[in-house]
């Protein structure tokens, strides 16, 4: 079963931004203009990105800055383990102003799998040419499981692809780890916030 990835709000890191770096500032453009499922060209080095957290020192594995999904070193392990496709890029990460005791890596997920099933779910479409095969709203959030077998961390296609999935044996692995940040959810509770 597919579940849906979403960050757990309530551990309290905020949004990050792009500090100081040329080079950062740089990749954030780069990233943002790269279509889903490419990887990011170009050598990217002291990358630093600063975090707030309320309350203070908590520590999570994974946290959003804009588009860019970010997970620690311990997080990147686990999609390692499970061969995820995926570009990993380091940062440095301010938390409140203090370099950060841990490794965190944007993560790239280059796998995008065309999985709505239309029959279950409630999609409005583009009704611009050339792009009336893209998904423009979602009512309701169907996934059609059998597209997307041997698939562990994936965007949807076809305008959806702010949407991360994984599989159910990727969501058992990071719960039981304790993983902190994340929650997953079933397609059918998926809403757009």
């Amino acid at each position: 079963m597919v579940k849906i990835w979403r960050p757990d709000l309530n551990y309290g890191w905020a949004e990050g931004g792009i500090v100081d770096n040329e080079q950062g500032s740089a990749f954030e453009s780069v990233s943002l203009n790269t279509p889903t499922g490419q990887r990011v060209q170009g050598e990217f080095s002291n990358l630093k990105m600063e975090i707030s957290t309320e309350p203070p020192n908590v520590h999570v594995d994974y946290f959003t800055c804009g588009t860019l999904l970010m997970v620690s070193d311990a997080l990147k392990m686990v999609l390692e383990e499970f061969r995820v496709n995926a570009q990993y890029i380091s940062f440095g990460i301010l938390v409140d102003g203090k370099p950060s005791d841990r490794a965190f890596f944007c993560c790239n997920i280059l796998d995008t799998v065309e999985c709505l099933d239309f029959d279950r779910g409630e999609y409005t479409f583009w009704q611009k040419a050339g792009f009336s095969d893209r998904v423009d709203s979602i009512k309701k959030l169907a996934i059609d499981e059998n597209k997307v077998v041997g698939y562990h961390l994936f965007r949807i296609a076809k305008g959806a692809e702010y949407i991360i999935c994984l599989s159910d044996s990727l969501a058992k692995r990071i719960e039981n780890g304790g993983f902190l940040g994340i929650m997953f959810i079933p397609p059918e509770e998926w809403s757009f916030c």
